[in-house]
């Protein structure tokens, strides 16, 4: 991170520097397609941009490592509630024209975006979530509960969960070996069973803890296809190589997608019951 003199920002609550805006834009895109606000708390550590559905289905988290970026500075904690479009449009205005600095200087005042000696501003949204606790990430520690981690390539995982959801309207994973999982996808005219394991072309890896064929050892968790495949078939290339899905029994899944080199794309998208 380059070190920058402060002296001149001693009044600011916040400030992030970017070499280039344009992962940012990318991943705020991926988010925009659940929901129009988003929340960003910013402390010491970096930026965090939280949102989630109209439905409450899908909980979604951008975080941003305040080390990779080209400076970040923060003086105790803040939180900024935004219309997403709005925020998308300031940005690209950004693009290809060099660092960008996003800052804010005290409560109740706009969010500043400088390029180049122009600066424009973001005006905070109100009461765009009745509490700030509706958008709590939960508590995943898979713990003594059967649990899977599977690393796929980008562009297969693209493939796979986009044939998948033209099948049926839900798709499940079923965990019941060690070495292997199966996905599941049930449709008016058949059904589609496919067998993972780490020679399947485009995994990366296979982490499967406390699975066995006992009925302790074995889950199956079932989720909503549409939604599935936006949360893992993202339009925006974030510049990941790779996506990871999360699985833990009885808890939603996790889908990260790296941004770039500046952080990671997080969503969280609830099993049917």
């Amino acid at each position: 991170m380059q070190e920058v003199s402060t002296t001149s920002n001693t009044s600011k609550r916040w400030i992030s520097r970017f070499v280039d805006i344009k992962p940012l834009v990318s991943a705020l895109e991926c988010l925009s397609v659940f929901r129009a606000d988003i929340i960003l708390k910013i402390d010491k550590h970096g930026l965090k941009i939280t949102a989630i559905d109209s439905q409450h289905v899908v909980l979604m988290q951008l975080e941003l490592d305040g080390s990779n970026l080209l400076y970040h500075d923060a003086s105790g904690e803040d939180m900024f509630i935004a219309d997403i479009k709005y925020f998308i449009s300031i940005l690209k205005l950004t693009i290809k024209r060099g660092e960008t600095t996003l800052s804010k200087q005290e409560d109740e005042s706009p969010l500043f975006v400088d390029i180049q000696g122009s600066r424009l501003n973001v005006t905070p949204k109100q009461g765009a979530f009745s509490q700030e606790g509706d958008l709590d990430i939960p508590e995943l520690s898979s713990g003594d509960v059967p649990s899977v981690t599977l690393t796929m390539t980008t562009k297969e995982a693209k493939r796979l969960f986009k044939e998948l959801s033209s099948i049926g309207n839900e798709i499940s994973f079923e965990s019941k070996d060690k070495d292997q999982i199966s996905i599941v996808c049930d449709g008016t005219n058949g059904k589609a069973k496919l067998t993972i394991n780490e020679t399947t072309s485009g995994v990366v890896s296979l982490i499967q803890e406390k699975v066995s064929s006992s009925s302790k050892g074995s889950f199956s968790q079932r989720f909503d296809g549409a939604l599935l495949q936006k949360v893992i078939c993202q339009k925006s290339d974030t510049g990941g190589k790779e996506v990871i899905l999360k699985l833990r029994d009885g808890l939603p899944i996790e889908v990260v997608h790296k941004v770039s080199d500046i952080g990671l794309l997080k969503f969280y998208l609830a099993p049917k019951l």
